[in-house]
């Protein structure tokens, strides 16, 4: 388990939390912050314009739905979190 810094980038908001399992997702990391309150949800117009949370390692996109720390995430790391339109579905 690890502690990690998620930072959002919009807000320059920076939360820690505590034992995050580093084989999470990506997709399941944003989901658990969503459903802790940490992110915001989407609103109805943002999904409705396809957006999403994005996490980015070192300014790099993590593309895929992969474990953390396939990505590098190590513990005490910033994670950084972006919204943005990730195209149609």
């Amino acid at each position: 388990m690890a502690r990690l810094i998620i930072k959002e980038m919009a807000t320059g908001t920076e939360t820690p939390v505590e034992d995050v399992s580093l084989e999470l997702t990506n997709k399941d990391l944003i989901d658990q912050l969503v459903e802790g309150g940490v992110l915001n949800p989407l609103s109805d117009d943002e999904k409705s314009q396809y957006y999403g949370y994005i996490i980015l390692q070192n300014g790099r996109i993590t593309e895929g739905n992969r474990p953390l720390r396939d990505f590098g995430f190590q513990d005490g790391n910033t994670v950084e979190i972006v919204k943005k339109a990730v195209g149609a579905k």
